[in-house]
């Protein structure tokens, strides 16, 4: 996985390290090597940024989370929310002021706090990389939390009640917080 930290532009790629953790399918050898991808800062303030997003939030069916992140990202151009950001995980390399929703892998919203701190609200893979066995792409989840682990020194999230969900962030070094129910994890 390439993650770019570059200066703000629109739809901004932020370079700054490598990490192969996003499984893409080989089809003739039914198997899944490493290959590289972006991972991106949407601008809200965007047209196209959140034209993308409602792309997304219109196609990924059985996406959870997607409407949620959609939803909140409008009601930051309101005002609502400050210090929420919205990353994604993509296969575009460039051109990133004209993004492609179709090449988004998974969508995230965080809210930034104090001292390296961010607070995940909402985190979602496209469904079809979850629920088809054969997809053509696997740890996309894993991708955008390396790319935050990159950001920020803690995250912290409440993940719904579920044996799959409660076993990704596990992997994913979180440690569920006594007499809580936020997973944390600390860099």
């Amino acid at each position: 996985m390439r993650i770019s930290f570059e200066p703000k532009v629109n739809f901004c790629a932020l370079q700054k390290s490598y990490r192969p953790t996003v499984k893409e399918l080989a089809s003739k050898l039914m198997s899944y090597s490493d290959t590289d991808v972006s991972f991106v800062e949407l601008d809200i303030y965007n047209d196209g940024d959140l034209d993308a997003l409602k792309c997304v939030s219109e196609n990924w069916e059985q996406g959870l989370f997607v409407q949620n992140i959609y939803d909140d990202a409008n009601f930051c151009l309101d005002g609502v929310y400050d210090k929420t950001h919205f990353y994604a995980i993509t296969t575009q390399k460039s051109n990133f002021k004209n993004l492609d929703y179709q090449k988004i892998l998974a969508l995230t919203e965080v809210t930034e706090e104090e001292n390296g701190k961010a607070f995940i609200q909402f985190i979602q893979a496209n469904p079809e990389s979850i629920f088809n066995p054969c997809s053509k792409y696997k740890c996309t989840g894993t991708a955008l939390l390396d790319g935050l682990k990159d950001i920020y020194y803690r995250l912290e999230a409440r993940p719904i009640k579920s044996d799959s969900v409660l076993n990704f962030y596990k992997k994913n070094n979180f440690v569920k917080s006594e007499n809580s129910s936020i997973y944390c994890w600390q860099g």
